[in-house]
């Protein structure tokens, strides 16, 4: 599903990736794992196409990417509820703001049931707590049913149950067929993926 060969980035004159080349194959976990720095984020930057890069990024023809960022990064105070924020999951298959078909609104539904947010669909974003919010980012990506999904730290600082029902969300998109890459600090996650990148200070030390 991607090929990445001899990618190297630079942020400011530091090198945040050094000739990094690695295959992420499709219906696989993969986990990126390293200490803070280590070049996760922009891992993931570079298979989504946001980050510049040097080097050969191949994807498969026509795949759509699906980017689950960290809640920090989304503003505390977007003013759209929990319903809104996984609807726009489908804008990806037509104009945005457009009405949703049957089709779409199941998939929604089935994607906030899969991050157990029902009781919570009609709350504003900004009304949520940490873990809820992030949720409900994980439940926007599984919304737009993409052939790549990508996720940074989904579960960092998430109780046990909100890290359960993201890791089962991920392994579901796994087995639909998705190449999932996320990066990881969890132990538990990183040993059941299906396949580990293992990144320090920008290189590849371990696949």
């Amino acid at each position: 599903m991607i090929e990445l060969q001899n990618i190297s980035v630079e942020h400011g004159g530091i090198r945040a990736l050094n000739s990094v080349s690695v295959s992420i194959a499709a219906g696989e976990i993969t986990a990126l794992a390293g200490q803070n720095g280590s070049g996760k984020s922009t891992l993931l930057g570079v298979i989504a196409g946001t980050q510049e890069h040097r080097g050969i990024a191949e994807r498969r023809a026509g795949a759509r990417i699906a980017f689950v960022v960290q809640r920090s990064a989304v503003p505390h105070s977007l003013p759209l509820t929990v319903h809104e924020v996984v609807s726009m999951g489908r804008w990806a298959h037509r104009a945005p703001w457009r009405p949703l078909t049957r089709t779409d609104r199941e998939i929604v539904a089935d994607s906030v049931a899969a991050l157990g947010l029902q009781a919570l669909e009609r709350r504003p974003l900004h009304e949520l707590s940490g873990g809820q919010r992030q949720r409900a980012l994980v439940a926007q990506g599984l919304a737009q049913r993409a052939e790549i999904l990508l996720l940074d730290e989904p579960a960092a600082a998430l109780d046990d149950e909100a890290r359960g029902l993201i890791d089962l969300a991920i392994a579901r998109e796994a087995r639909r067929g998705a190449a999932v890459v996320h990066a990881t600090h969890d132990a538990a996650v990183i040993v059941a993926a299906d396949r580990v990148i293992r990144l320090d200070a920008g290189r590849l030390v371990a696949s």
